[in-house]
C-alpha cells in the first residue's frame, strides 16, 4: 500500500464534549510492534463513560484522547524484530484505549505478540467484538501473575490441558450473559467443561445464550429470591462453586454472592473493591472475589495475554469461540457518537455495535430517495471523462457518488450490490462502497462511491517494469482473498443474492450472443450444461465443418473441470475495470458479472478480455502476468474455447 502520513482519528479534546474526527499522524511500529490498518472497531461502555468525570480523570492519560479497545484489520508494516506475522495478515487485537494503539482510528500500533489471526470464516466486524471482553474475562479468571496488582481468581487456564478437565461436570452461573462479557464467559465455561451452565438474560436473548453453551437461561428480570430458589434444582443438588457477574449491577453482584456455596469463587468485572457494595466485598463464608483491569498490556497481565491470544487464533479457526452478533454503524467513525448515545441509553442488547474506520460518510446520505431522483441528471462517465466502460450505464450522481443502472432479471437485489457488500466485510480489496439501491422491479440503480483515479489501461504504458510487477502482485493478493471467502451461497454457481437460491448467470464465460444462462441449482448442473455444450460442439464440427466423428472427438477431449471448489470471481477483470486511484491504491470496479464459479473461469475471462478488447499488450507482459495472478489454467481455457462453439446456438 502507499505510504500514508496522516489518518482520520476520533478524538476527545475536552471532558464532557462530543468526539470529533480529525487528521492525526500515522504512527510507526517499534521493533516488536506491527502497524495495523483497522477495518473494524467495536464500541464498549467505557468509550462513553470515559467522556465524563470521574472516569475521564482516572483513565485518560493524555489529551486529546482517542478511544477504542476492540479492533480487527490487516498488518501493513512490521517492526524489525517481528517474526510471527507478515504484511497482509488479518488480525484481531485489543487496542490500548488511547493514543497510537487505540482502535477508533484508521491505523494503530499493536504488539505483535498480542494479536490473533482472523480466519477467513469470520468478518473483521465479527472478530472485533471479542478482544476487550475476552481479555477482561481471562484476566479476572486465569491470570497467574504473582504481582500484588493481580486480583484474579487464578483458576487453571482453559487453554491448558488441566484447565479443560479440572472443573468438568461442575455447575457454573453466568449473570448478565447477554452482555459481551457474559457471552464470552458462557463460552469459557463451556470450554472448561462446566455443566450445567446456568445464565441470566432477557428472554429475547435466551436462544443466543443457549447457542453459546448455556444449558439454562433464566429471565434476568426475576427477583433474586426466585432465581436462588430454582438454582438447586438446576444444579442437580451440586454445590455452586463458580459464578461470573458480567454486569456492574449491585443486585447482580448480590445474586452471585448468595448463589455461591461456601468456599466458592465469584468473578467480577470491577477493577477495584472500592467500586463494589461493601456487603459484596465482605463476602464471607470463605468465598473468593476477583477484580480486574481488562488489559493485556500491563506488566502483570502481558504473560497471560500472550498465551490467550495464541489460544485465540486456534479457537477462532476451529469455531470454538463465537463472536457477538454485530450491528454495523453507518458512516464509519462519524457514526460512533450516535452509537455510543444508544448504548448509554440502554438501547443495545445482545449485540455489539461496530464501526468501519476506513469508511467515510457519503455526500448523499442525508438525502431521501425522492430527493436523489430529483438531482440534475449528468452525462455518463464515458461521456463526462472520455473513458472506456463496458457500457454507458454509469453516471455521476454527486461529487462523491455515481449511479449505475442495472437490469435484474429476477427482480431481486442486484448481485453487484450484494457482492460489493460481501467484499467490504470479508476482504481488504479496494472496491466502491454501496450507499443504497434505488428502484424496484427489473430496472434498478446502484448508488456507490465515485473513485477518483485512472483506468489501468491508460496508466500501464507509462509504468516501469517493477511498477507493472507490483500491479501483478497486488492483483494476485486480491484473487487469493476472493478465493478464501466462505459464504453460505458458495456451493451454488452464479451471482450472489440476498438468499441462497440460484440466480441467472450473466457472464462473458457463457458467450456474447446469449450471456445469460441458468440458473444452476448446483455445481453438477453447471458441469452438465457445459458437457452438453461440448457434445453439441462435436456435432457442429461433424455437420458444418465436414470432419469425422473421430476427429471431432479428438478436438474435444475430456469433460468440464469441476475438480476445484467454486470460488468468488470478478468475472470481467481487465484493465478497464482496474483503477489506479489518486490515493495510490489499485481499485477493482464493475462487479456486475461476478459470482461463484470454478477458479479457472477467472483465468479464461482475463485471457479472453486481454486479447479481445484491445488491452495494451504490445510487450505481452500483461498476458504473462495473468497466470501468475489467477493460476495457469491453460488446459481448461482451451477446453472452454472449443466447447464455446455451441454457445452461438440456444
Amino acid at each position: 500500500m502507499p505510504v500514508l502520513v496522516t489518518q482520520k482519528s476520533l478524538l476527545l479534546r475536552e471532558e464532557s464534549t462530543p468526539y470529533i474526527i480529525e487528521e492525526t499522524p500515522v504512527p510507526h511500529p517499534g521493533p516488536k510492534d506491527v502497524l495495523v490498518q483497522i477495518f473494524a472497531c467495536a464500541l464498549n461502555p467505557v468509550d462513553y463513560a470515559i467522556v465524563d468525570p470521574p472516569y475521564s480523570k482516572i483513565l485518560i492519560q493524555e489529551w486529546p484522547h482517542i478511544p477504542g479497545s476492540d479492533g480487527a484489520g490487516v498488518v501493513v508494516a512490521l517492526g524489525a524484530e517481528v517474526t510471527n506475522l507478515k504484511e497482509g495478515d488479518k488480525v484481531v487485537f485489543q487496542g490500548s484505549g488511547g493514543g497510537a494503539g487505540a482502535t477508533c482510528q484508521q491505523f494503530a500500533i499493536v504488539p505483535a505478540e498480542l494479536t490473533a489471526i482472523v480466519p477467513d470464516t469470520l468478518t473483521f466486524e465479527q472478530a472485533a467484538t471479542l478482544p476487550l471482553a475476552l481479555t477482561t474475562d481471562v484476566m479476572s479468571l486465569y491470570n497467574q501473575s504473582p504481582a500484588p496488582q493481580n486480583l484474579s481468581l487464578r483458576l487453571k487456564p482453559v487453554w491448558e490441558p488441566e484447565g479443560q478437565t479440572a472443573y468438568a461436570g461442575t455447575p457454573a452461573f453466568i449473570i448478565g450473559a447477554a452482555a459481551s462479557l457474559g457471552q464470552v464467559a458462557v463460552q469459557l465455561a463451556r470450554l472448561a467443561g462446566h455443566s450445567p451452565i446456568i445464565a441470566t438474560a432477557s428472554p429475547h436473548n435466551a436462544e443466543l445464550i443457549k447457542s453459546l453453551g448455556a444449558t439454562h437461561v433464566l429471565d434476568r428480570s426475576r427477583s433474586n429470591e426466585s432465581i436462588l430458589a430454582e438454582l438447586p434444582a438446576l444444579t442437580g443438588g451440586k454445590p455452586l462453586q463458580f459464578a461470573f457477574v458480567a454486569v456492574a449491577s449491585a443486585d447482580a453482584l448480590r445474586l452471585g454472592r448468595d448463589a455461591l456455596a461456601p468456599g466458592g469463587a465469584l468473578a467480577t468485572i470491577s477493577p477495584q473493591p472500592q467500586m463494589l457494595p461493601e456487603d459484596v466485598v465482605s463476602i464471607g463464608d470463605g468465598k473468593r472475589l476477583s477484580f480486574v483491569f481488562g488489559s493485556a498490556r500491563l506488566p502483570h497481565t502481558i504473560e497471560t495475554g500472550v498465551a490467550m491470544f495464541k489460544a485465540l487464533s486456534g479457537w477462532l479457526e476451529k469455531g470454538l469461540l463465537k463472536p457477538n452478533p454485530v450491528e454495523v454503524l453507518p458512516n464509519g467513525l462519524a457514526g460512533i457518537n450516535e452509537g455510543l448515545a444508544r448504548m448509554k441509553a440502554n438501547k443495545v442488547s445482545g449485540t455489539k455495535l461496530v464501526a468501519r474506520p476506513q469508511e467515510n460518510p457519503s455526500d448523499i446520505d442525508h438525502l431521501t430517495d425522492e430527493e436523489l431522483h430529483a438531482l440534475p441528471k449528468r452525462p455518463s462517465l464515458s461521456e463526462e471523462f472520455n473513458v472506456e466502460l463496458h457500457d454507458n450505464n454509469v453516471s455521476r450522481f454527486s461529487e462523491g457518488t455515481v449511479i449505475k443502472a442495472v437490469y435484474v432479471a429476477d427482480e431481486g437485489e442486484p448481485s453487484e450490490a450484494v457482492t460489493l457488500d460481501v467484499l467490504f466485510c470479508h476482504t481488504t480489496i479496494p472496491v466502491p462502497r454501496v450507499r443504497r439501491v434505488l428502484g424496484t422491479g427489473k430496472h434498478r440503480g446502484i448508488v456507490m462511491d465515485y473513485i477518483k483515479g485512472r483506468q489501468l489501461k491508460h496508466v500501464w504504458p507509462t509504468m516501469s517494469f517493477f511498477q507493472k510487477l507490483r500491479v501483478g502482485l497486488t492483483l494476485r493478493r486480491y484473487i487469493r482473498q476472493l478465493r478464501a471467502i466462505r459464504h453460505p451461497r458458495s456451493a451454488v454457481p452464479g451471482p450472489l443474492g440476498p438468499g441462497l437460491e440460484a440466480r441467472v448467470c450473466d457472464s462473458h464465460i457463457h458467450g456474447t450472443r446469449n450471456p445469460e444462462r441458468g440458473p444452476f441449482a448446483s455445481y453438477a448442473e453447471l458441469a452438465a450444461f457445459w458437457n452438453e455444450r461440448n457434445e453439441m460442439a462435436k456435432r457442429i464440427e461433424v455437420i458444418h465443418w465436414n470432419v469425422s466423428a473421430e476427429e471431432a472427438e479428438a478436438h474435444h477431449p475430456g469433460r468440464f473441470d469441476d475438480s476445484c471448489p467454486l470460488v468468488l470471481t470478478h468475472g470481467d477483470l481487465n484493465m478497464r475495470n482496474i483503477l489506479v486511484g489518486d490515493d495510490g491504491r489499485l481499485w477493482l470496479i464493475d462487479w456486475e458479472m461476478s459470482g461463484f464459479y470454478p477458479p479457472w473461469f477467472e483465468f479464461t475471462i482475463m485471457t479472453y478480455q486481454a486479447c479481445a478488447v484491445g488491452e495494451p499488450i504490445e510487450d505481452t507482459f500483461w498476458l504473462r502476468l495473468i497466470p501468475f495472478i489467477c493460476g495457469p489454467f491453460y488446459h481448461q481455457a482451451r477446453w472452454h474455447a472449443l466447447a464455446s462453439i455451441a454457445l452461438e446456438y440456444r
